[in-house]
């Protein structure tokens, strides 16, 4: 598995409007071309920043995913319109886990108690 650590600075003003693109429209988007995402994450300190993770099988179909995305024409003709005008700056960490993995999950109804919670699965390979 590979997982880019993405934070984004988000013009001032803007990162609520940033937010609620990024939530119903980019997240989708990405799905559909078999990323997963967790994130977004809410910088407490900068109310210009969030930070987002993406991952992928391996690094041959990270290349491959993200070609099929930003050559689509929902990138090009829609969804790059409305965020590249709104985005300051951004950085990106391409990491792999090691061999103590831990896959963690936002979860809206979280063992049905209708809140916000994190479910976080570890497993140890020895």
């Amino acid at each position: 598995m590979i997982v880019e650590v993405r934070s984004y600075r988000i013009k001032p003003g803007h990162r609520d409007e940033f937010l609620q693109f990024f939530e119903k429209k980019a997240v989708p988007a990405l799905r559909l071309y078999g990323m997963q995402i967790l994130g977004p994450l809410i910088d407490l300190e900068n109310l210009n920043k969030f930070v987002w993770l993406r991952s992928f099988p391996s690094l041959d179909e990270r290349d491959r995913m993200k070609n099929d995305f930003y050559e689509s024409e929902l990138w090009k003709n829609e969804l790059e319109a409305i965020a590249m005008p709104m985005l300051e700056s951004y950085d990106v960490i391409l990491c792999e886990p090691r061999p103590v993995m831990c896959l963690v999950a936002l979860a809206k109804n979280l063992n049905g108690f209708g809140g916000s919670g994190v479910l976080m699965l570890c497993q140890q390979h020895y």
